[in-house]
């Protein structure tokens, strides 16, 4: 009786205690769930996270892919120190699509956000991420990350989910404002994403890149310097308003049946992929050994697709061919992941951020489509994955395909006049490949090996339905968001608008 008096003596009544206690215990709740509430602190030693995308990056022009140039000694160095992925795959022949599926784990299909679209009303916008699906960023900064991009916007613009987790998200593709963000928060824990269009069409390599690889051209395609002199850029100044008449006007100037004019192209842009490698890559692995954080920060290097010069008959990356959707992608963490190690097996995109996360120490609570690619990194093991690209940002027509070992199936209703032939074979407009024999896909084995083609079908209707059932799941109204000002000029830089 003299506990209850003390208590209304001093103003607290029994229920008053429960209600404290109550409070202490949901607090300490919050606390313990990392996704739930304020961040919980990271673990002693948790690695640091750089992923770096360099945009329309196809693999095989680097030194590490067997290049013969001398593109790239910055990133071919990581794959030294690192492992290296020889048969990865992007999701999708688009940057919206495939970075999307890189930074949830899951194909198009299911995430559904692809490319701006003009819709009824003349109005550019995009689907927004549901919010069901959480990102890469949302996790880490459950975990205590501190997150940051310097990207290009345009097709990542952040406001159709991609700035999701990230306390900064720059626009402007500064890798400058990324360097200086590093050296001031070198003691933070963070997750750092790095992303640049230099390497997309048009390709303007600045000086003194771009005469290094054809330097006796004398056709008509414009260097940077007469491009930019030719429309009164002043250097230095955003090109706002003027970027769509830069792409237009290069692309004016290019015959394609010209061979000296195709190898020009390719110098072009190996020019554009060496300034990356020196200056952007560089820089940012640079600051990180002098800050002394480059062995404590895993460092994640991919493209969200490649780029085709006509192999198939197409240019930039209109198509699914190998040369647009095979990517590179490496990985360096001494201590946690071998060094000069190569896997050759089939990986994905989506199986890009399961894999951070446990080389992270960091558990995946919901269901994705990826699979983490450490064991196969670390023991060697054979996952069997099979890679779902789509090309359906605007179908129809519908472009879809599916990877098995060596066998490449397209479906590509462009190519073909559609329909059955009538035999029971697979529609016209059905091509098989077999990559280690015919690496450049140029012999369609489809009537060849019509088993093989019919199962390869199957399994690509059943990730379709796969993937509708999981975008069903997680959320099948998705909001629309309008592309803003700034961003439809980046849209016209890159010749989408």
């Amino acid at each position: 009786m003299a506990d209850k008096c003390g208590m209304e003596e001093t103003g607290f009544s029994m229920r008053d205690s429960m209600k404290i206690k109550l409070i202490v215990f949901i607090t300490l709740l919050l606390l313990l769930c990392p996704g739930c509430g304020s961040k919980t602190e990271p673990e002693a030693g948790q690695p640091n996270l750089l992923l770096i995308s360099v945009d329309t990056l196809r693999a095989d022009r680097l030194g590490c892919y067997g290049y013969k140039r001398p593109t790239s000694p910055t990133i071919d160095r990581l794959a030294e120190e690192g492992v290296l992925f020889e048969n990865a795959i992007a999701t999708s022949p688009q940057t919206t699509p495939s970075h999307m599926s890189i930074i949830t784990g899951f194909y198009p299909r299911a995430h559904n956000v692809y490319m701006w679209g003009r819709d009824e009303n003349g109005t550019y916008s995009g689907r927004v991420l549901s919010g069901e699906i959480p990102t890469l960023a949302e996790i880490l900064k459950g975990y205590g990350y501190t997150n940051v991009a310097f990207t290009g916007g345009a097709n990542v613009a952040g406001k159709i989910g991609f700035d999701r987790g990230f306390e900064i998200y720059d626009e402007e593709s500064n890798s400058a404002a990324a360097v200086e963000w590093l050296r001031e928060n070198a003691e933070e824990q963070f997750f750092l994403f790095y992303h640049t269009y230099f390497t997309h069409a048009p390709y303007l390599p600045l000086p003194p890149y771009g005469s290094r690889y054809d330097p006796a051209y004398l056709g008509k395609i414009p260097s940077y310097d007469e491009l930019t002199e030719e429309l009164g850029v002043v250097k230095g100044e955003l090109w706002s308003g003027i970027w769509q008449a830069l792409y237009n006007r290069f692309w004016s100037k290019v015959n394609p049946a010209d061979p000296a004019d195709r190898y020009h192209l390719h110098a072009l842009y190996d020019e554009c992929i060496g300034y990356v490698d020196a200056v952007f890559i560089k820089e940012l692995i640079d600051t990180l050994r002098t800050e002394g954080i480059l062995d404590r920060t895993l460092i994640v290097f991919t493209s969200d697709h490649g780029e085709e010069f006509f192999e198939h008959g197409r240019k930039e990356h209109d198509s699914i061919y190998g040369e647009v959707v095979r990517v590179p992608l490496i990985m360096r963490l001494p201590g946690a992941l071998p060094g000069g190690m190569r896997i050759e097996q089939l990986v994905r995109g989506i199986d890009i951020m399961p894999t951070i996360l446990e080389l992270l120490g960091i558990p995946l609570d919901v269901e994705i489509q990826g699979t983490s690619l450490l064991a196969a990194a670390t023991d060697g093991k054979e996952l069997n994955l099979k890679a779902h690209s789509d090309y359906n940002d605007f179908f129809p027509p519908v472009i879809d395909s599916i990877r098995s070992g060596p066998w490449f199936l397209l479906m590509d209703q462009r190519t073909r006049s559609g329909g059955e032939p009538g035999d029971g074979s697979l529609p016209r407009f059905f091509q098989l490949f077999n990559t280690d024999d015919d690496p450049g896909e140029t012999r369609n084995l489809a009537e060849k090996y019509p088993e093989v083609a019919a199962r390869l079908r199957t399994e690509l209707r059943a990730l379709r339905i796969e993937s509708s059932r999981k975008h069903a799941e997680e959320g099948a109204d998705q909001e629309k968001a309008a592309v803003d000002r700034w961003n439809v000029e980046r849209l016209k830089a890159l010749g989408y608008l």
